[in-house]
């Protein structure tokens, strides 16, 4: 028992055999190491034939996977056997004799179950795209709405119809020669943007290219496909320089044919291609000078008047290049300042063109100055004006007139001397009249009365009158001396009825105001251009007259009293008149705003052709007002008669005060400028009967026209005002 392992077993002691029992038989102190359950499927791989595989052990289920799963040494049947070569076992397979039949195989529309799930063509019979085919129906890809048996046939690079072919409508062989799939697909070539032309696919190329063929009447004269066919063809005669090819040559137009100008040009170039002048009037007048006929201007801005030569063609609206004619993309501006006419035109009678310009009349920064775009004067049909912009801008405001200057003052008569003894061998004067001169005409006051030696019941001296006579006033009478003597003891004085003061000068008459002056009438147009009018001046204001002189008051003869003789006041001088107001001058019109202007001496000549243009003018200007009248200068004071001295002259009377000078007569007021025109067209001289109908392919522009001046202020009567000029009026032609 001592030497035994395990004396409960009767299979283990010490010597004993080895069984598969997981125990130390042997009694040396081991298990056998085939006796461990490798695998942890509860068998020692002495027990079982494979310990690496848990479902490998006696007792465990045969299945269809080529392994003695029991491990009884005997497989199912079919287990070795794959008769159809689709690499499935006979025992799993569900039909070993069709090689498209196995677990887990495509599922076919055949009717059979080819995945062997159970199920026959799941998958393959729904219409996964929605086109109303399966793939059992014949969708070749029904992934793809596009493609079915019956969708037509697209170039894109698919098999559409499901027929096996490709793109077979769009390709000879391999090329895609279609128009609309030219090369490629989706390369349209009718689509493409050629001017005048249709596009196709030429298929003799080597990659079948997009062209194009012109339509009918166009020419691809420079064989560029950027503008395809750019050329209408109009006939076999071509207008050079028109900027129309018409024979589709290639050529507008000989280039040697001309005289060019560009604004880069130099002064003095040689007028061709390569070497232009600079400005348009040196193009026409080198044009004159070497026999060319056309002037062809380049785009740009020239600041130099034109005026026109008889036969001459002048083009604008060229490239600077001079290859293309485009007045739009490469306007020619004649903009001219300083109160001329951008383009002036006299005398033209045969074939002379200006073409494709913008013509720009400014008016001269002067008040009443006027903007003429085009001067026209005797030229008849022969000259054209076509398409070409021609604008006048505004006309400037007129000057207003300058007002009159006031009359001067007269001057005031002086105050006769004081009365008292009577010294007969120094009598004192009377005071002397005021001065004044008006334009050389004498309006003095006149002077007043004279002391006279005293004589009983004779009368003084009598003042004299103012100038001039007709509107001076009179001079006052001198009254009569009284009488002293012994008889009357000396203190008394003895007086008759015509003892008194001296009588006052009679007033000077007011001066006649001037006449207002009459408003400018329109403006009108000569053959020396556009004339602006201006208001009449105000007339001068008269002058007022002087004053009468005052007669001498009266005094006494004194006799047998042993004293001298009493003498009264002398008369005050009268005052001068005063001059008159000088009148307002004339506002000056505005001026005017005349795209064309056209004048006629001969009426036979006929009318410029004027075609394709737009003419525009501006605003008239508003006239000037009349300048306000002067006022008339106040008349002089008369000057006051002579007191009596009542200690020594006591029995004399005061001298007669002079009459006042009468006032000056205000100017009158100058008459208001005219108003300035609006015209798109105006004409004037000896107009062609009928006048003219401007071609329905102009458009005609106006402005809006200037208001007459307003007339100057007068004097006090109403008459004296200046009138208003006329308002300027405006249209698309005067006639």
């Amino acid at each position: 028992q001592c030497a035994d392992c395990d004396d409960a077993l009767a299979e283990s002691y010490p010597g004993a055999p080895e069984q598969c029992d997981g125990l130390d038989n042997d009694c040396d102190g081991a298990v056998p190491t085939n006796e461990a359950d490798r695998d942890g499927d509860g068998w020692a791989a002495c027990a079982e034939c494979n310990d690496r595989d848990e479902d490998v052990h006696p007792g465990a289920e045969e299945v269809c996977d080529g392994v003695d799963n029991n491990c009884d040494g005997t497989l199912l049947a079919g287990e070795r056997v794959d008769a159809d070569g689709d690499g499935s076992r006979a025992c799993a397979d569900c039909d070993d004799h069709m090689a498209n039949t196995y677990p887990g195989a495509p599922e076919q529309c055949d009717g059979i179950d080819n995945s062997c799930d159970g199920v026959v063509d799941e998958g393959v019979d729904d219409d996964d795209d929605g086109d109303g085919w399966s793939e059992c129906d014949g969708d070749c890809d029904d992934s793809q709405l596009e493609v079915s048996p019956d969708t037509e046939e697209l170039c894109d690079y698919q098999d559409n119809n499901c027929n096996g072919q490709v793109d077979e409508d769009f390709r000879v062989g391999s090329r895609y020669v279609d128009d609309e799939n030219c090369g490629a697909c989706l390369n349209d070539c009718t689509a493409r943007d050629w001017d005048n032309a249709s596009g196709y696919c030429d298929s003799e190329r080597s990659v079948p290219t997009c062209d194009y063929v012109c339509l009918d009447g166009y020419v691809d004269v420079n064989g560029g496909g950027s503008d395809g066919c750019e050329c209408l063809y109009l006939g076999p005669d071509d207008e050079p320089f028109d900027g129309i090819d018409a024979n589709c040559d290639g050529e507008d137009g000989d280039p040697d044919g001309a005289i060019y100008v560009a604004e880069f040009g130099r002064p003095g170039g040689a007028g061709s291609i390569d070497d232009p002048v600079d400005s348009v009037q040196a193009g026409v007048d080198l044009a004159e000078d070497v026999g060319i006929t056309y002037v062809v201007v380049a785009g740009g801005r020239y600041s130099d008047p034109l005026s026109l030569v008889d036969g001459l063609q002048v083009m604008g609206g060229f490239s600077p290049d001079f290859d293309t004619r485009d007045a739009s993309r490469y306007p020619s501006v004649l903009d001219v300042t300083g109160g001329q006419a951008a383009v002036v035109a006299v005398g033209i009678t045969g074939p002379t063109t200006l073409d494709g310009f913008e013509v720009v009349g400014r008016a001269a920064h002067v008040l009443g100055a006027s903007a003429i775009g085009v001067w026209i004067a005797d030229s008849g049909p022969g000259l054209v004006l076509s398409n070409n912009t021609i604008r006048a801008t505004f006309g400037e405001d007129g000057l207003d007139g300058t007002s009159g200057l006031d009359g001067a003052y007269g001057q005031a008569g002086v105050s006769g001397a004081e009365g008292g003894w009577a010294q007969c061998s120094a009598l004192p004067p009377g005071g002397p009249g005021g001065l004044n001169t008006c334009g050389g005409v004498d309006v003095r006051g006149g002077p007043g009365g004279d002391a006279r030696c005293p004589s009983a019941f004779s009368y003084q001296g009598s003042g004299g009158a103012g100038s001039p006579a007709a509107v001076g006033g009179g001079g006052g009478a001198g009254a009569c001396d009284a009488m002293i003597s012994s008889d009357m003891e000396c203190d008394e004085c003895y007086i008759d009825v015509c003892f008194n003061d001296g009588r006052d000068g009679g007033l000077g008459q007011t001066g006649v105001d001037g006449a207002g002056g009459g408003g400018a009438p329109a403006a009108a147009l000569s053959d020396s251009g556009w004339q602006v009018t201006r208001g009449a001046d105000g007339g001068d204001g008269r002058p007022g007259g002087g004053g009468g002189g005052g007669g001498v008051g009266s005094g006494a003869e004194v006799t047998g009293c042993g004293t001298s003789s009493h003498l009264g006041g002398t008369g005050g001088g009268g005052g001068a008149g005063g001059c008159g107001g000088l009148g307002g001058l004339g506002g000056v019109g505005g001026g005017a705003s005349v795209a064309v202007t056209v004048y006629f001496t001969d009426a036979s000549l006929g009318w410029p052709t004027l075609r394709g243009n737009t003419l525009k003018a501006g605003d008239g200007g508003d006239g000037g007002n009349g300048g306000d009248a002067g006022l008339g200068g106040n008349g002089g004071k008369g000057g006051f008669g002579g007191e009596n001295d009542r200690t020594t002259g006591w029995c004399g009377e005061k001298g007669g005060d002079g009459g006042d000078g009468g006032d000056g007569g205000s100017g009158g007021g100058g008459g208001g400028g005219a108003g300035g025109v609006s015209f798109a067209v105006y004409a004037a001289g000896a107009i062609p009967a009928g006048g003219a109908e401007i071609p329905a392919d102009n458009s005609l522009q106006w402005g809006i026209p200037g208001t007459g001046g307003m007339g100057g202020a007068g004097g006090f009567s109403s008459s004296s005002d200046g009138a208003s000029g006329a308002a300027g009026v405006a249209g698309p032609v005067n006639w």
